[in-house]
């Protein structure tokens, strides 16, 4: 059942940088940030959340 989620998670993942044509940019603690222009995706690695948000930098 967790292996059925983290494919779900990371099949999102891969189609939402696909899509946008995003690129890892940045890797902290908890999180991997990819972007583009206008554009963030935020991947929490401990809880597996994904979260797209505008890039306001």
């Amino acid at each position: 059942m967790i292996e059925d989620g983290v494919k779900i998670i990371t099949d999102t993942r891969n189609s939402l940088i696909e899509k946008y044509a995003m690129k890892k940019i940045i890797t902290t603690r908890n999180n991997v940030i990819w972007g583009t222009e206008e554009v963030v995706l935020i991947q929490n690695m401990t809880t597996g959340e994904l979260k797209l948000k505008k890039n306001l930098r």
